[in-house]
């Protein structure tokens, strides 16, 4: 079965993730910069309610301590190795994403080891079952997409997934990048050996921008068995807004002249568990046609 994440930053969204039958979700803040690390409420509130429904969906965090590039300093890789061991002691957390990269492009795999035993060395002082760990799309913007999966599969057993666009704007856009590194993957991974519990086969999860309809060409085109998406609707706000009124940045605001752009600041974006719900069985009529 092709699995699917949403990623969220709110309650609501996660309910409508679990509604729609998700396998996963990814909670983080911010999701129209890329996503960063959400507050340790948020992530409580949410896994809390995805473990409330008892549905097989499984909660992961996004550790990523500020928007931008992804090469971090010594501060930052202890800032993000504090949210790990945070999120690890939770039990209703099933996995966390991370990613890095030296200034050359290169997967930074120094700095994934200390993220990873934060994680884990925490995970085992409760008691828990071992996190599954996502590599987010830090790998978009690595030198050679194809080969840092090959890097992963060959030094970090403890990562299980890679999230990409194949360096594209979009899922579709990259799909050629992307059947690239799923075959990678599955040879790197073959040669490897046993990739034994508590780790899962390695997976190639497309997503960015991608859309319920294209679903099922992608998993066909890609050979992917995992897909990745926001499925979000804007909620209009409620308040009457003043005119001319804005909290975006003066540049921001002076390129927003007309009232429909200025109300749609203050929009929320909402998954929409019917999105989610045709994402799944659009992928999944690819693997039973």
């Amino acid at each position: 079965m092709v699995q699917v994440e949403v990623c969220v930053d709110s309650v609501a969204s996660a309910a409508a993730a679990v509604e729609g039958v998700a396998r996963r979700v990814e909670v983080a803040a911010a999701l129209a910069v890329g996503g960063v690390t959400a507050s340790a409420a948020v992530v409580a509130a949410v896994a809390r309610e995805v473990a409330r429904r008892r549905c097989g969906t499984e909660a992961f965090v996004l550790l990523r301590c500020r928007p931008g590039h992804f090469v971090y300093s010594e501060h930052e890789i202890a800032v993000m190795q504090d949210d790990a061991r945070l999120f690890a002691a939770n039990p209703d957390v099933a996995g966390l994403v991370v990613g890095a990269l030296r200034p050359d492009g290169a997967v930074d795999h120094a700095a994934l080891r200390l993220l990873l035993s934060a994680g884990d060395e925490a995970r085992a002082a409760a008691a828990l079952p071992p996190l599954s760990w996502t590599f987010h799309r830090a790998i978009d913007v690595s030198r050679d997409p194809v080969e840092s999966v090959l890097e992963l599969v060959r030094q970090h057993k403890r990562i299980t997934r890679v999230l990409t666009s194949g360096a594209a704007p979009s899922a579709w856009e990259g799909r050629d990048t992307i059947r690239r590194m799923v075959a990678a993957a599955a040879a790197a991974a073959e040669q490897a050996g046993d990739r034994s519990e508590p780790n899962e086969a390695f997976a190639v999860m497309a997503g960015g921008g991608l859309k319920p309809e294209l679903a099922a060409a992608l998993v066909r085109y890609t050979a992917v068995s995992q897909l990745h998406g926001s499925f979000a609707r804007a909620e209009a706000s409620p308040m009457l807004l003043p005119p001319g009124c804005s909290m975006a940045s003066a540049a921001s605001a002076a390129s927003s002249t007309d009232a429909a752009s200025r109300a749609s600041e203050y929009d929320v974006m909402v998954a929409d568990a019917e999105l989610v719900r045709r994402c799944v069985q659009e992928a999944n009529t690819a693997i039973s046609s």
